[in-house]
């Protein structure tokens, strides 16, 4: 039974702090960009931050939605040549696989530069508060990570 109110505590003690966190916050400038937004939290940021994280992130969706627009051609073809009557065209599948490889890391590596960027925004006392959020998180998880064989522990009792 100890595990169990052990277990709710964390639980509530790790919602709240995302939840403070993310109170603090003026709005969400991250939108889909779940590491910046997991790894920033707590960040406080100003509103002349968000505005250009914004700014940043509207950049980087315009060229990530040419890259998926090509994506989204690529794999076609491949389906097409994949799934055709005609004798299968190997090197024909594999280069569209590549190019396909090819965009995806220049997609990722975007995401990168956004990421990084977002970081470069960031002064040292909110920098502070991103590391002390980021260690609580880390320690709250590997509790909970360490629960189930304690519960295992202490129910073989």
């Amino acid at each position: 039974m100890p595990s169990l109110i052990r277990l709710s505590f964390l639980t509530a003690l790790l919602v709240a702090t995302s939840a403070r966190a993310l109170a603090e916050e003026h709005s969400d400038p991250f939108e889909a960009m779940q590491n910046p937004k997991r790894l920033l939290r707590g960040a406080m940021l100003t509103e002349a931050q968000v505005a250009e994280i914004r700014e940043l992130r509207k950049s980087q969706w315009e060229q990530e939605k040419e890259i998926q627009t090509k994506l989204k051609a690529i794999w076609e073809q491949w389906d097409d040549k994949f799934t055709s009557t005609e004798p299968l065209d190997q090197a024909a599948l594999i280069s569209l696989y590549e190019h396909g490889q090819e965009l995806q890391a220049q997609s990722e590596h975007g995401k990168l530069l956004v990421a990084l960027q977002i970081r470069a925004l960031l002064t040292p006392e909110q920098l502070s508060r991103v590391s002390e959020a980021h260690q609580k998180t880390k320690l709250v998880n590997s509790q909970l990570r360490e629960l189930p064989a304690t519960i295992a522990a202490e129910s073989g009792r």
